[in-house]
């Protein structure tokens, strides 16, 4: 289930420089993912306040949020799934250049995840 709270924030972050790097088959690695998934936000202490002190007590506090390995595997996962839909969108809609440039790339993902675990030569 962590997983899918993961896929989500994700699908947050992404924008249209995303799909770029999709037709350039090319992934955003976990390392880069997870600089972007820090937050800085002010808080402020509620308990003690005097009018004179409002400024004094704001602090700055950085929430990081972090990808494991097994996440961000499968979000590529569900990307792949996300990725299929589109070509079937991209024939529907007349364009079947996308789902060619797209295809090898797929084909690249695979052949990454069959490198995983795969320790005999």
């Amino acid at each position: 289930m962590e997983s899918k709270r993961t896929i989500f924030l994700l699908h947050r972050i992404a924008s249209a420089a995303d799909m770029e790097e999709i037709k350039t088959r090319s992934l955003t690695s976990m390392d880069e993912i997870n600089k972007h998934l820090v937050f800085t936000t002010e808080d402020s202490e509620k308990e003690n306040k005097t009018p004179s002190s409002d400024a004094e007590d704001k602090q700055l506090v950085t929430w990081k949020l972090k990808v494991t390995p097994v996440d961000y595997i499968l979000g590529v996962a569900d990307l792949i799934g996300e990725l299929m839909q589109l070509c079937i969108n991209s024939v529907g809609n007349g364009d079947i250049d996308t789902p060619f440039e797209l295809s090898q790339f797929l084909h690249q993902v695979y052949n990454g995840f069959t490198f995983i675990g795969n320790t005999r030569p």
